[in-house]
């Protein structure tokens, strides 16, 4: 099965090499590497020509800068692969990550998150936690909570059939950076996601970076319109996948979205609770019938979960 790399560049030249090694190394070989490079003008260019040359699974596109949401729409348009991995080309993949996504692929999933770690001053950096471990759908926490239930472009892998569902991304001057936002916030709206635990992803830190411009605080402005679009990605994309209008209202459906959940704990339950006590509808008679439900099923998954263990440990 052909796997599509799509890599979106602008100015790395310094690490493009790198990105470029990590892909044409992988143990799984069946790949095709898609570099969208969005206008650079250092000599990110000459770097690809070259690879270029070198293995005729590498399609270069060279375009005017038009930031990473039109890097995206023009790249998946080239995209023959039946599952797409992004990254971005500061990054680099594990040797095994193809393999072990193209795994997990098999088995269904069309939404596929997998672990990082931080790449640092070219030292490895394990103080971190995924974003979001949890799997599962993750609809109501998407439309109610804006949760961000996924991870950075480089940990993201989806279907070709659900590309065809997400792109073109709309509005591309409003994504200009995180598009990736967009990409997991559909994602959540129209599929299953899998998070694998296994570290697939080297997500380097420098100065130029998202990650590094995160440690500054977001202005009031700019985190007021970030939210803004996002709202209208929401009701854009439930209109895409027909989710109706009422099926976000059933505290049923909240309760088996819960039970979705490749794992449970006390942060992702009170996420849930959150929904069910502030946004909705109920009598407070029908709240506690169904926050009784949630509690009885978390400690029953906790208990199969320590017997799991114990049995494992044994």
């Amino acid at each position: 099965m052909l796997i599509s790399v799509l890599v979106d560049n602008y100015n790395y030249a310094k690490f493009l090499p790198e990105c470029i090694e990590s892909v044409l190394n992988q143990t799984y070989q069946n790949f095709e590497i898609i570099i969208v490079d969005d206008g650079s003008n250092d000599n990110s260019r000459e770097i690809i020509k070259k690879y270029t040359k070198r293995d005729n699974r590498i399609k270069p596109i060279f375009k005017e800068n038009g930031g990473q949401a039109s890097a995206f729409n023009e790249g998946i348009k080239h995209c023959r692969g039946e599952l797409i991995c992004f990254l971005d080309s500061d990054d680099l993949f594990e040797k095994d990550k193809l393999y072990e996504i193209n795994k997990i692929y098999k088995k269904g999933y069309e939404y596929i998150v997998n672990n990082y770690i931080f790449l640092e001053n070219k030292k490895l950096n394990k103080n971190y936690k995924p974003l979001f471990p949890y799997g599962g759908y993750n609809l109501f926490l998407v439309y109610y909570l804006t949760e961000f239930t996924g991870s950075s472009t480089s940990n993201i892998s989806i279907s070709k059939n659900l590309a065809k569902k997400i792109f073109p991304i709309q509005n591309e001057s409003y994504f200009k950076i995180r598009a990736d936002d967009v990409i997991v916030f559909a994602s959540s709206i129209g599929s299953k996601m899998y998070f694998t635990h296994k570290t697939l992803t080297k997500y380097r830190i420098h100065g130029d970076n998202l990650f590094a411009c995160s440690r500054k605080e977001e202005s009031p402005s700019d985190k007021y319109l970030r939210s803004l679009n996002l709202e209208k990605i929401k009701e854009e994309y439930l209109q895409k996948f027909k989710i109706p209008s009422n099926f976000l209202t059933n505290p049923y459906n909240l309760l088996l979205e819960l039970k979705t959940k490749q794992i449970i704990d006390k942060k992702i339950f009170n996420l849930y609770k959150k929904i069910l006590f502030n946004k909705m509808r109920l009598t407070n008679e029908e709240r506690e019938i169904y926050y009784r439900q949630m509690v009885e099923y978390c400690k029953h998954i906790t208990r199969k979960t320590k017997k799991e263990n114990i049995k494992n440990n044994g």
